[in-house]
Order: structure tokens, then C-alpha cells, then sequence
């Protein structure tokens, strides 16, 4: 099968196209990519492909490539760097998830963070490290989470409907 934006070769079980990003359903393939390229493109692409910008879309797309979120760390380095960091995440942590809409699991986060750092600096302090060691953990700990979390959290809000941990 091909994607009818881009004629690459995609399987069939893809939501998204690992190349354009664009979104797939079953009625959107075609059995030729000369089909997908002569511009003849009237196909039904999924509702949140819409709305999704093209990194979102890549990313998406990666992550369906390998099956869900639980097999990201099948994708060889480059890709699974792509769909494992995100540097909004890094820099603005809880904010970031509060723009993305999934104010649940930033506050859960946040939390968790908050108390492993407590925890950490604590351990730390009584090995007697530095504080030149100890502060930029305390915030680097947390930012760092939040980037690895931001990409498969959002996947799960908008492809799997999960918005939260309770």
C-alpha cells in the first residue's frame, strides 16, 4: 500500500506516513504511488492529523512504525531520539504539559519530581557533594523527565484518548 500525499510504501496498520507524517486510514491507501503523486487526492486523512503540526506528525509516525509507545526503543538512534526528546519539554517542564492540555499528568510529574529531588539532594548532601554539584541537579532532574515524557504522553492523549493517570 501507499500514501496518497506522498506515495511512499506504508503498511497497512499505520496511522500516520513515516515520511510526509500524513495521516492514514484504511480507504486513504492506494495500490500504486503513481496514483499517490498524480494530485487525483480527495482522501479522508484522520481527524488529529489536521490539527497536528509536521514534527508532531513525524513523530507520530515513528512511533506508530514500531507499534505503540511501549516499543520505542526499537527504533535505531536517530528516530528514537527524535520521538524520545523534546526540548519545549526540557525547557518550560510542567508549563509545557499544561499548554499540550494534559494538566494531570504535569501535576503528577511535577510531584514525582519534586520528591525525588528532595530525595536525591538529600542523599547528596549527606554524601557531602558540593552544591555546585547538587543545584544543577535539582533542576535538571525534573526537566529532563518531562522531556523524555512530553512526546508519549501527548501520543496518548491524542491518538490513544489517555489523558491521565487516575
Amino acid at each position: 500500500m501507499f500514501c496518497r500525499e506522498c506515495g511512499t510504501n506504508v503498511h497497512p496498520e499505520d496511522r500516520f506516513c513515516i515520511k510526509c507524517g500524513a495521516g492514514q486510514h484504511v480507504d486513504t491507501y492506494v495500490a500504486s504511488p503513481v496514483i499517490a503523486t498524480t494530485g487525483t487526492n480527495s482522501s479522508k486523512a484522520a481527524t488529529y492529523s489536521e490539527e497536528l503540526t509536521q514534527s508532531w506528525k513525524e513523530r507520530f509516525a515513528l512511533i506508530e512504525k514500531v507499534g505503540g509507545p511501549d516499543h520505542v526503543r526499537d527504533l535505531p538512534y536517530w528516530e528514537r531520539r527524535k520521538v524520545m526528546v523534546n526540548w519545549w519539554g526540557f525547557l518550560f517542564c510542567f508549563f509545557y504539559y499544561l499548554v499540550l492540555g494534559m494538566w494531570k499528568k504535569g501535576v503528577v510529574l511535577a510531584l514525582l519530581c519534586m520528591a525525588g529531588s528532595i530525595v536525591l539532594i538529600a542523599i547528596l548532601s549527606v554524601m557531602g557533594a558540593p552544591s555546585r554539584i547538587i543545584n544543577p541537579i535539582s533542576w535538571a532532574l525534573p526537566a529532563g523527565i518531562f522531556s523524555y515524557r512530553a512526546n508519549i504522553d501527548y501520543y496518548k492523549k491524542v491518538i490513544l484518548g489517555d489523558n491521565g493517570w487516575w
